[in-house]
């Protein structure tokens, strides 16, 4: 999905998952931040509880592929 945004608008400042799925889709993503902390305080995510990490992976995919339908036919134009 990023990349065919890329291909459709290669002027844009963002091709971020986090920023299309905010500007095409009306939604924020839950930033990676909330999981894994900021700075001197932030983990890996093989510390993050399981079933956090499910929720965001989750998210992150069906964004990507909610993206990637929106794009295709544009794309293939």
């Amino acid at each position: 999905s990023m990349l065919a945004h890329y291909l459709l608008e290669p002027g844009a400042r963002a091709h971020g998952l986090d920023d299309l799925t905010q500007t095409e889709l009306g939604h924020a993503n839950v930033p990676i931040s909330e999981l894994i902390g900021k700075g001197k305080k932030q983990i890996t995510m093989d510390a993050v509880p399981v079933a956090r990490v499910k929720d965001y992976a989750c998210e992150d995919a069906d964004t990507a592929l909610r993206l990637a339908a929106l794009f295709e036919p544009r794309v293939a134009d």
